[in-house]
């Protein structure tokens, strides 16, 4: 990918998905997790709709318009000890919404996958409590 726009920070610990034309970019930490969404097109970078949560360190598959997030760091009342995740979010192409939750809220994992349907994630680590 080409740097982004000027004036467009790019956050750490985010999560993508989607390919080299047609990415999602999701939340992420630029001094503190953000529910951002950035599209990529190819050529420039774009706004989303915000997800339901705050987060980063999670995972993420599928396509700009059929896309899903799962665990990672979160703020919020469905978080676990240490801030951990087992949520997930799933996008349509227009909005987000909050999809099944994982076995254990972890973070820092690997996944992919060609829609919200077929994503998957290994790995990690989790809390158990």
């Amino acid at each position: 990918m080409n740097s982004p726009t000027p004036g467009y920070i790019a956050p750490n610990r985010a999560a993508l998905f989607g390919g080299s034309n047609a990415a999602t970019l999701v939340g992420g930490s630029y001094y503190g997790f953000n529910s951002c969404v950035r599209f990529w097109n190819g050529s420039s970078w774009s706004e989303g709709p915000n997800k339901n949560m705050t987060g980063g360190d999670g995972s993420a598959g599928g396509t700009q318009n059929a896309g899903i997030t799962y665990g990672g760091y979160c703020s919020g009342a469905v978080c676990f000890a240490g801030n951990q995740s087992s949520c997930s979010e799933i996008y349509n192409g227009t909005s987000w919404i909050m999809g099944p939750n994982l076995i254990v809220a972890a973070h820092n994992m690997a996944g992919g996958g060609n829609d919200a349907d077929t994503a998957i994630t290994a790995g990690g680590r989790g809390y158990y409590g």
